[in-house]
């Protein structure tokens, strides 16, 4: 399970990977947390808020529960990167993410995007999704 920040242009571009599906979704939201506060990851999770997403496929909902979390981190000032899954499906997710307080972010996300968005085996046989975020 990895994140790397990608270059991009005019926008924040990422790569999320995992083994399955549950690793991306994790990777993906660490590698949101880690733009929004670096290094918040490094302190016990204290902030838990329930999510519950329907989408059309992985894709789509890989791109809505980065946006789900993002809004509940802007509305609540707080940071997540922890996720535990009650269900996840191709269509559809019920989760609690968890993560910290914060009075400010380090960076300003818009959203996370569905430009680019795919998700696809790399060299290391691992699912790996691309993901660009509007800041």
């Amino acid at each position: 399970m990895t994140y790397k920040i990608l270059s991009h242009t005019a926008d924040l571009r990422m790569a999320a990977s995992g083994k399955d599906y549950r690793e991306i979704f994790e990777s993906a939201l660490a590698g949101m947390a880690d733009i929004l506060k670096q290094g918040a990851g490094r302190f016990p999770a204290v902030k838990k808020r329930k999510i519950k997403i329907a989408s059309p496929d992985y894709a789509a909902l890989l791109i809505d529960f980065l946006n789900e979390a993002l809004y509940l981190a802007q509305t609540n000032n707080e940071v997540y990167f922890i996720v535990h899954f009650k269900d996840l499906s191709p269509t559809g997710l019920e989760a609690e993410i968890s993560g910290i307080p914060t009075e400010k972010f380090d960076e300003d996300i818009k959203a996370a995007t569905y430009h680019e968005i795919e998700i696809h085996k790399n060299k290391k046989g691992e699912l790996e999704a691309i993901i660009v975020f509007d800041v």
